[in-house]
Protein backbone atom coordinates (compact mmCIF):
# COMPACT_ATOMS: atom_id res chain seq x y z
CA UNK A 1 0.00 0.00 0.00
CA UNK A 2 1.66 3.58 -0.99
CA UNK A 3 1.55 6.34 1.42
CA UNK A 4 -0.77 8.09 -0.82
CA UNK A 5 -3.22 5.09 -0.60
CA UNK A 6 -3.37 5.11 2.92
CA UNK A 7 -3.14 8.90 3.30
CA UNK A 8 -6.58 8.84 1.03
CA UNK A 9 -7.69 6.32 3.66
CA UNK A 10 -7.26 7.89 6.62
CA UNK A 11 -8.50 11.37 5.31
CA UNK A 12 -4.92 12.58 5.77
CA UNK A 13 -2.25 14.34 3.59
CA UNK A 14 0.93 11.86 2.20
CA UNK A 15 3.47 14.10 4.19
CA UNK A 16 1.49 12.81 7.44
CA UNK A 17 1.92 9.77 6.78
CA UNK A 18 5.66 9.72 5.48
CA UNK A 19 6.21 12.16 9.11
CA UNK A 20 4.90 8.71 11.14
CA UNK A 21 7.13 6.57 9.17
CA UNK A 22 10.01 8.86 9.66
CA UNK A 23 13.03 8.40 11.79
CA UNK A 24 11.89 11.72 13.97
CA UNK A 25 8.18 9.70 13.84
CA UNK A 26 5.35 11.65 14.84
CA UNK A 27 2.78 9.62 16.09
CA UNK A 28 -0.97 9.85 14.77
CA UNK A 29 -4.11 10.48 16.86
CA UNK A 30 -5.39 7.45 18.74
CA UNK A 31 -8.64 7.31 16.35
CA UNK A 32 -6.12 7.50 13.23
CA UNK A 33 -4.58 4.72 14.95
CA UNK A 34 -7.38 3.18 15.20
CA UNK A 35 -8.45 3.42 11.99
CA UNK A 36 -4.86 2.94 10.82
CA UNK A 37 -4.99 -0.59 12.45
CA UNK A 38 -8.44 -1.54 10.60
CA UNK A 39 -7.08 -0.60 6.98
CA UNK A 40 -4.06 -2.54 7.75
CA UNK A 41 -4.63 -5.53 9.27
CA UNK A 42 -2.09 -4.76 12.42
CA UNK A 43 -3.12 -4.50 16.11
CA UNK A 44 -3.54 -1.29 17.93
CA UNK A 45 -1.71 -2.90 20.65
CA UNK A 46 0.80 -3.34 18.75
CA UNK A 47 1.00 -0.10 16.56
CA UNK A 48 0.37 1.80 19.61
CA UNK A 49 2.98 0.66 22.25
CA UNK A 50 4.72 -2.18 20.23
CA UNK A 51 3.72 -4.87 22.12
CA UNK A 52 1.37 -8.03 21.38
CA UNK A 53 1.35 -9.87 17.83
CA UNK A 54 1.71 -7.62 15.40
CA UNK A 55 -0.96 -8.75 12.57
CA UNK A 56 -4.66 -8.71 13.70
CA UNK A 57 -5.32 -12.46 14.28
CA UNK A 58 -8.92 -13.32 12.92
CA UNK A 59 -11.88 -15.12 15.01
CA UNK A 60 -12.38 -18.55 13.44
CA UNK A 61 -15.20 -19.48 11.16
CA UNK A 62 -18.54 -18.39 12.66
CA UNK A 63 -16.56 -16.87 15.92
CA UNK A 64 -17.65 -13.13 16.08
CA UNK A 65 -14.02 -11.30 15.91
CA UNK A 66 -13.50 -8.86 18.24
CA UNK A 67 -12.69 -6.13 15.73
CA UNK A 68 -13.22 -6.25 12.03
CA UNK A 69 -10.13 -5.38 9.87
CA UNK A 70 -10.73 -4.56 6.30
CA UNK A 71 -8.89 -6.90 3.95
CA UNK A 72 -8.11 -4.73 1.05
CA UNK A 73 -7.75 -0.90 0.38
CA UNK A 74 -11.27 -1.31 -1.71
CA UNK A 75 -12.76 -2.81 1.30
CA UNK A 76 -11.73 0.31 3.70
CA UNK A 77 -12.76 2.90 1.59
CA UNK A 78 -16.16 1.27 1.82
CA UNK A 79 -15.86 0.91 5.66
CA UNK A 80 -14.89 4.46 5.32
CA UNK A 81 -17.70 5.80 3.59
CA UNK A 82 -20.39 4.30 5.58
CA UNK A 83 -19.10 5.94 8.30
CA UNK A 84 -18.20 9.09 6.91
CA UNK A 85 -21.29 9.61 5.21
CA UNK A 86 -24.29 10.40 5.99
CA UNK A 87 -27.87 8.54 6.42
CA UNK A 88 -28.71 8.26 2.34
CA UNK A 89 -24.94 7.07 1.65
CA UNK A 90 -25.39 4.05 4.19
CA UNK A 91 -28.47 3.05 3.19
CA UNK A 92 -27.41 2.79 -0.32
CA UNK A 93 -24.59 0.98 0.62
CA UNK A 94 -26.41 -1.39 2.78
CA UNK A 95 -29.03 -1.96 0.20
CA UNK A 96 -25.80 -2.70 -1.63
CA UNK A 97 -24.70 -4.95 0.73
CA UNK A 98 -27.79 -6.91 1.01
CA UNK A 99 -28.48 -7.92 -2.85
CA UNK A 100 -28.48 -11.54 -2.79
CA UNK A 101 -26.39 -13.17 -5.85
Amino acid sequence: MSQEQLACMLGVTRGAVANWESIAAVAPSSQRLGVLARCTGVSYEWLATGRGQMVFVRAEEGERPSAWVAESPEEARLIMRYRTGDATIRQVLMRIAEVEG
